[in-house]
């Protein structure tokens, strides 16, 4: 091979090399992968999420609703404690008993379970937000777990039907 050869395959192979090594710590949390996250090692778990929507509601000043499924694909029980919306100020996990909603705080999640943030359970209700949360806007939706590690997701917004 002639010097300049050996010079270009020298760059590719080195620019490939960096690529992988700037990319690999974001591969690696989930960032790239997808829905799947590993989380930090004092959370003990690995956390999967999907299907995470807004429902705006049907009538002006009511909340918006946040469902999702969670799945707890780990070896230990980790707990939901909190659900946080970008563009809101107040955000609640509630579930219907009856007529009437009530506050829910702390929802367990055992190995190889899902928790569904759904329209006939527990959901996240959302008041006070902005006008950035419209039909089509994807928001970022925060899960906070007992041991205070956080996943952040995009969420689409609809609106009511």
């Amino acid at each position: 091979m002639s010097k300049h050869k050996w010079l270009i395959a020298a760059l590719i192979v080195g620019g490939l090399i960096a690529t992988i090594m700037l990319l690999w710590p974001l591969w690696q949390t989930g960032t790239i992968s997808g829905t799947e996250a590993s989380q930090a090692p004092d959370f003990g778990s690995t956390i999967r999420v999907e299907n995470p929507r807004i429902m705006l509601p049907e009538r002006a000043g009511d909340g918006a609703r946040i469902y999702l499924d969670i799945t707890n694909v780990g070896d230990q029980t980790t707990v939901l404690s909190e659900v946080r919306l970008a563009h809101a100020s107040a955000t609640g996990i509630q579930e219907i008993e009856g007529p009437a909603w009530m506050p829910v705080a702390n929802l367990p999640i055992e190995p190889g379970e899902t928790l569904s943030l759904n329209p006939d359970g527990e959901f996240a209700v959302v008041s006070n937000y902005d006008s950035n949360v419209v039909p089509g806007a994807m928001i970022d939706v925060s899960l906070v777990f007992g041991t205070s590690a956080t996943i952040t997701v995009p969420a689409q917004v609809f609106k009511a039907v």
